[in-house]
């Protein structure tokens, strides 16, 4: 949902080397009526070269009803997350475009064993989510067993590590395992383990009723991939904090490769860039469709392939039988022949 608001900094804290929390006040209490925890502030900057971007960034705390907490590493390639490191402080003012993700603790309700695979800064939609089973875990509400995969390039990478090990040692409910896979670590306890997750580390899972995995969009696939092979049965949740970029591609054809488009039913056609995703297109040209994540997460721009061809960079929320079925996601869609129809 798309509902405009200011953000008012009211805190930055240092988690790690590059990690930074921020504590944003909501101004317009429609949209903080909107903040679960979970759910993602969509948040609206210019970048270094001063070009307005959107970036999603997960709520990973709720300390009041109109305060929300985010977190973001700084990843030094002077895109939006940098431009968050080095702008915000203290009284800053931001703006989002709304709250988006369907993903919150009652995406968990009646299940009885839920896995969790969070990747480096991705740890934050699982932290949100096993805060508020830890909560209420404490009120005596009926929990889902969790387990928790992270993977960190080193320990000292890993931001909220104090709070997941107090809340590892002191519930029944959850276990976490650490994989730090470019630091050695010498350790009996299965808690900490230098590499990467192994498959026979996954079939030691009791097979779980949902995974949330968030990460790259590498390691969403991944990790995709491995679940679906072991666990079929298994429902997935999947957040990729990488979001697809609206800006020109060099094509194999040259810069200005373009693709005759027709819209399916309609006498409307259209010259789309190659190098550029559908839905950059589509708004281009002034053809309205719906979209949020702008990831291939949420599924909303999803349109039909009737003829032609197109590359599908990460798209998520379709499934196999949706694909079969010439469905395509504009938001991570690139024509490749020279002309294509779609039907909106």
């Amino acid at each position: 949902m798309h509902n405009r608001s200011f953000l008012r900094c009211e805190n930055v804290t240092q988690d790690t080397a590059s990690v930074r929390t921020f504590a944003l006040r909501v101004l317009a209490k429609e949209m903080a009526e909107q903040c679960d925890m979970g759910k993602y502030l969509i948040l609206e900057l210019p970048d270094q070269d001063g070009v307005i971007q959107q970036r999603n960034y997960s709520i990973v705390g709720r300390p009041e009803a109109d305060l929300v907490e985010i977190s973001v590493k700084d990843t030094g390639r002077s895109g939006i997350s940098s431009q968050l490191h080095s702008k915000v402080v203290v009284d800053s003012l931001l703006l989002s475009a709304g709250v988006g993700g369907a993903i919150t603790v009652d995406s968990l309700a009646d299940v009885q064993k839920v896995a969790m695979f969070a990747g480096g800064i991705g740890i934050t939609l699982p932290l949100a989510l096993i805060r508020q089973l830890d909560m209420r875990a404490k009120k005596k509400i009926w929990t889902p067993s969790v387990q928790l995969f992270v993977s960190v390039p080193s320990l000292v990478e890993l931001p909220y590590l104090d709070e997941l090990l107090a809340m590892a040692l002191s519930s029944a409910w959850l276990d976490v395992r650490i994989f730090l896979t470019q630091e050695k670590f010498v350790s009996d306890s299965k808690l900490f383990t230098s590499g990467r997750p192994q498959r026979a580390d996954y079939k030691e899972m009791s097979v779980p009723d949902i995974a949330v995995i968030c990460g790259s969009k590498g390691f969403v696939s991944e990790n995709r991939d491995v679940l679906n092979h072991l666990f079929p049965e298994t429902k997935l949740l999947i957040e990729n904090f990488t979001q697809v970029s609206d800006h020109v591609r060099h094509s194999a054809d040259g810069d200005e490769a373009s693709c005759n488009v027709t819209v399916y039913g309609t006498d409307q056609q259209h010259q789309f860039s190659k190098g550029v995703t559908l839905l950059g297109e589509f708004d281009r040209c002034h053809l309205k469709i719906k979209s949020q994540c702008k990831s291939g997460i949420c599924g909303s721009c999803r349109v039909r392939l009737r003829s032609g061809s197109v590359r599908s960079d990460g798209d998520f929320a379709l499934t196999p039988r949706e694909r079969e079925n010439g469905y395509i996601l504009s938001c991570c869609s690139y024509p490749t022949s020279e002309s294509i129809c779609i039907e909106i």
